[in-house]
């Protein structure tokens, strides 16, 4: 039986095929792409919506991409069909993570507020980027970008689902 969707969360996006035997390229969706050596299934959610279950023979990990070979997977006309699907696992197989750090889709909708109490508006996207991660928060037609830097973000509370940020000069002026 196939989890819902609402329990898995994607770890990589299938780019393209790879070779003639059915491997596939897989762009990483996570900080550990090395992860994908330790795991035996994962769930790929189709173009379509649908979810299936797929077995790994093998993962090659290198500097720009993640090669697959799924053991269910066997030519390339298979393997492209597959091109623009979402490679999942189950929420309970994420790795643990520090207190400080947090998983994006986790902190989607938390409220920002400044250290002096100033709802900013909540979490609508994070944008990622070389530097640093930049939240995007929205508020009645207001957009602020928020750098994930310590100099910036004083907590993260998860149990109140917000973030509590000391603006830097400039920030918040629109």
């Amino acid at each position: 039986m196939s989890p819902k969707k609402s329990e898995l969360i994607a770890v990589g996006a299938v780019v393209a095929a790879h070779g003639i035997k059915g491997n596939l390229k897989v762009k990483a969706l996570t900080d550990y792409p090395d992860r994908f050596k330790e795991l035996d299934l994962v769930y790929v959610e189709l173009k379509d919506a649908s979810v299936i279950q797929l077995n790994i023979n093998e993962v090659k990990v290198n500097y720009k991409s993640i090669i697959v070979d799924f053991k269910e997977i066997v030519d390339r006309n298979q393997a492209e069909s597959l091109r623009g699907s979402l490679i999942c696992i189950k929420t309970q197989e994420l790795l643990p993570l520090s207190d400080e750090a947090f998983y994006q889709f986790e902190v989607m909708g938390f409220e920002v507020k400044t250290t002096n109490g100033q709802l900013l508006g909540k979490v609508e996207d994070i944008i990622d980027l070389a530097a640093n991660d930049i939240l995007v928060v929205k508020n009645s037609g207001k957009e602020f970008l928020i750098p994930l830097i310590k100099d910036v973000i004083k907590k993260v509370d998860r149990e109140k689902k917000e973030f509590v940020i000391e603006p830097i000069d400039g920030l918040l002026d629109l």
